[in-house]
């Protein structure tokens, strides 16, 4: 009879992320086992190879639902600096996560495949429905005048940009982030009257 399990499949994982997230993708799979109390033969028992663990590791969350219904949704009548601000503190949150394991996932050893969030067409569509969203509220005079590709491009690669710096700094980069992201929003802006 098989031993029970004493870690779920979560756990090994949030193990083996964070391993591989400290030690890069070619950390050894005895590292992660001792992470968790456990032997590598059985890891590997329940992933089939290191390859299967670094891969489910190392993929990026999906884009949040809420993100999501925002963008394929008008933009509210009104301010739009509260709306703005908030999908913006909601990507941020998502690219805090995503980034990294793009990242680690890019220097592991056999390629991690690219699912969720990290599908090249997944962010040219996230691109675009951002782009959509500033042009619909432009239409509404709620955003300042201009290419609203140019302004999803900057938002987006601010946001992820800053995500890449906090990693590659290990720290927490300069404003926080509620003030980054009131300051990226006011750019966008129309100046007041």
């Amino acid at each position: 009879m098989a031993r029970p399990r004493t870690r779920s499949d979560a756990q090994v994982l949030e193990a083996a992320r964070a391993v591989l997230l400290q030690r890069g993708p070619h950390a050894p799979l005895s590292a992660i086992a001792r992470r968790l109390g456990l032997t590598p033969s059985a890891i590997v028992a329940r992933f089939g190879t290191k390859q299967a663990l670094t891969q489910a590791a190392l993929r990026p969350p999906a884009l949040p639902s809420a993100v999501l219904a925002q963008l394929y949704a008008e933009p509210l009548p009104g301010e739009l600096a509260p709306q703005l601000h908030q999908l913006c503190l909601r990507l941020a949150t998502w690219y805090a996560t995503a980034v990294p394991l793009r990242l680690a996932a890019r220097y592991a050893p056999q390629p991690v495949p690219r699912l969720s969030g990290d599908d090249p067409c997944s962010q040219v569509r996230l691109h675009n429905a951002l782009a959509i969203w500033l042009a619909r509220a432009q239409a509404r005079g709620q955003l300042r005048p201009g290419d609203s590709h140019a302004m999803a491009r900057i938002l987006l690669s601010s946001l992820e940009g800053r995500a890449a710096h906090q990693l590659m700094e290990r720290c927490e980069p300069r404003p926080e982030l509620a003030v980054f992201v009131a300051q990226l929003v006011a750019l966008l802006l129309p100046p007041p009257p």
